[in-house]
C-alpha cells in the first residue's frame, strides 16, 4: 500500500485502488470524500460521520486504511489535490456556490439569510475552543511578549488581518508589519535573528513569499508562530508554534473566527502592558488633537 506521505496528485487514486479492500462503511466513507470533493476540506471528522452515517472512528480508520497517520494528513492530501489547480476566479466562484448553497437551506428551512450566515459563523467560532489548546495559546503570549523584535507577515486575503493586529501591537511591542511588495519585504527582515519571532498568517494557496520568508527567519535563529488551516499544511512545517483553524471560501473567507482569535492573542498581550499602552494612547490622543485628525460629531 502506498503510505501517507503520497503525493496529493495520488490520493484519488490511492482511495480508487484501496476500495475493495474496505469495510462497507470505510467504503461510504470513501465514496463520499469522492463525491464532495473541496467541500472535505472545511469539514470535521464528526461532521463527515454525520454524512455519511457511520462513527467518527470510522471517518479516522478510513484514512488509516489508507496509509495516513489519521484523518488530518488525508485531508490535507485532499486539500492540496483540489486547491492545487483552482485560480482566484474559481476560488470565488466556489465560496459563492458554498454561500448559494447555505441560502439555499436557510429558504428551504424558512430562515433568513442573516440567520443562517450568523449561524454558521458560530459553529465556526466553536471550533476556535476545539482546534485551539490553551497551553499553547499561553505559550504563543509569552514567545511574543519576550521577543526582542515582533514580525507579522499575512499576504493577499491574510494581509488585513495583520494590518489589523499591529494597530493594538504597535502600542505595546516592537512590532513590524512585513509589506507584500517582495523587494520590501526583503529589506525589511534584513536584521530578523534570535530574539526575534515572526506570526505568520497562512492559508491555501500557500504564498511562496511567506514560506520563504518563515524559512529564512528559522534559518536566522528566529521563533516562528503561524496560523494555517491544518498542522500538516506547508506553513506548518517550518514553525514552532501551530495554531489551525478550518479553511473557507466563503467570499470574506475565515473572518469572524479568525478575527476572534487574533482578537484573542491582541487582547492578552494588551494586558501584559495596560499600563503603559494607556499612557501611550494617551500621548497618542494629545497628538491627534493637535492635528486636528478627528471631527466630533456635534461639530
Amino acid at each position: 500500500m502506498v503510505k501517507g506521505n503520497s503525493s496529493s496528485q495520488e490520493v484519488l487514486t490511492l482511495i480508487r485502488e484501496a476500495y475493495e479492500s474496505l469495510s462497507p462503511s470505510q467504503r461510504r466513507t470513501a465514496e463520499f470524500l469522492l463525491a464532495r470533493g473541496l467541500d472535505v476540506i472545511s469539514m470535521t471528522t464528526s461532521q463527515i460521520a454525520e454524512q455519511v452515517g457511520v462513527n467518527r472512528s470510522t471517518v479516522v480508520r478510513t484514512a488509516q486504511a489508507l496509509g495516513y497517520a489519521g484523518f488530518a494528513e488525508l485531508k490535507t492530501a485532499l486539500q492540496d489535490h483540489f486547491l492545487r489547480a483552482v485560480n482566484s476566479v474559481d476560488r470565488f466562484q466556489l465560496g459563492s456556490q458554498q454561500l448559494i448553497n447555505e441560502v439555499s437551506r436557510a429558504e428551504h428551512e424558512k430562515q433568513s439569510v442573516l440567520f443562517s450566515i450568523v449561524h454558521s459563523e458560530m459553529r465556526n467560532l466553536e471550533q476556535i475552543l476545539v482546534n485551539i489548546q490553551p497551553e499553547e495559546f499561553d505559550a504563543a503570549i509569552e514567545l511574543m511578549n519576550s521577543a526582542r523584535r515582533l514580525y507579522l507577515i499575512g499576504l493577499g486575503s491574510s494581509y488585513p488581518l495583520v494590518l489589523n493586529m499591529s494597530i493594538v501591537l504597535r502600542h505595546i511591542l516592537d512590532c513590524v508589519v512585513l509589506r507584500q511588495e517582495v523587494d520590501e519585504m526583503v529589506s525589511q527582515v534584513t536584521h530578523i535573528g534570535p530574539g526575534d519571532v515572526l506570526f505568520a498568517i497562512s492559508y491555501s494557496r500557500y504564498a511562496r513569499p511567506t514560506l520563504s520568508c518563515m524559512q529564512y527567519a528559522r534559518e536566522q535563529g528566529a521563533q516562528i508562530i503561524v496560523l494555517t488551516d491544518s498542522h500538516v499544511s506547508p506553513a506548518a512545517r517550518n514553525a514552532d508554534l501551530v495554531f489551525s483553524l478550518p479553511i473557507r471560501l466563503w467570499l470574506y473567507g475565515n473572518s469572524a473566527a479568525v478575527y476572534t482569535f487574533l482578537n484573542a492573542l491582541t487582547g492578552a498581550l494588551f494586558l501584559r502592558h495596560a499600563k503603559a499602552a494607556q499612557s501611550r494612547l494617551e500621548r497618542v490622543d494629545t497628538i491627534y488633537r493637535h492635528f486636528g485628525f478627528f471631527k466630533a460629531g456635534f461639530d
